[in-house]
């Protein structure tokens, strides 16, 4: 059962902790982790 979910993130675990605020990211953490699964967009082709 468990070999089929999807890969997790590991960004996820920081978000997670952003917010329940035991973590406190800075400005440009916080915008690399807004990005999330949409990286992919803007990769260069």
């Amino acid at each position: 059962m468990l070999g089929n979910l999807p890969h997790f993130p590991p960004q996820y675990v920081e978000i997670k902790r952003v917010n329940i605020g035991i973590s406190d990211p800075t400005p440009e953490q916080a915008d690399e982790l807004e990005l999330g699964k949409n990286i992919c967009a803007l990769s260069q082709e």
